[in-house]
């Protein structure tokens, strides 16, 4: 079965008034279709500095959770306006954000970081970025469902801070994960190792 791949970089998630042109344009497109996402714009340099200010301030991390909730908090309110389905989504997104104050934390603690954290770290700007707009999607009522690339088995050369994907061995999952005749959205950036 055919489907298209369409693909929202972090220049079309600048601004909460941006998600309105995201939902627009998810509204052209019938399934199956795969929405890859990117971080909100400026999330990933965000999360660069992060790393650094990590490694000597432990209360960095706090004011760099909160920062990042804060800003996507702000485009759920936006966005979803019934106040349970508020609360599910920023429980999921406060879990995300708990998860990556884990490997931050991990960094302020080894004064370093190795090449693996490093992309997990980077990673959290697409895992948050997915989550908000499979929410604001559904919630609109466009259903869609997110997959995450360790749900896919979205295989890469594990070479860390340069993967490539490996289409020998990622095609065969990708084809059975994302074979339905459905909305995937996907994180961009990242892939999993073999490991």
């Amino acid at each position: 079965m055919e489907r298209r791949v369409v693909k929202f970089g972090g220049s079309n998630l600048r601004t909460p008034e941006d998600i309105a042109r995201v939902i627009k344009a998810v509204r052209r497109y019938e399934p199956p279709v795969v929405f890859v996402v990117s971080a909100l714009y400026g999330v990933t340099d965000k999360l660069v500095q992060a790393v650094e200010k990590v490694k000597r301030d432990e209360a960095a991390i706090e004011r760099v959770l909160g920062a990042l909730y804060r800003a996507h908090e702000r485009i759920v309110d936006g966005y979803i306006e019934d106040a349970d389905e508020r609360k599910r989504v920023l429980a999921a997104m406060d879990e995300r954000v708990r998860k990556l104050g884990k490997y931050l934390l991990g960094v302020h603690c080894l004064e370093d970081i190795p090449n693996c954290a490093d992309d997990m770290l980077l990673s959290y700007g697409e895992r948050l970025s997915s989550l908000l707009v499979v929410s604001i999607l559904n919630h609109h009522g466009i259903p869609c469902r997110e997959m995450l690339p360790e749900d896919i088995g979205l295989v890469t050369d594990g070479e860390y801070g340069n993967a490539t994907i490996d289409l020998g061995v990622s095609a065969k999952n990708l084809r059975r994960a994302l074979g339905g005749n459905e909305r995937y959205v996907v994180p961009g950036f990242y892939g999993i190792s073999r490991e």
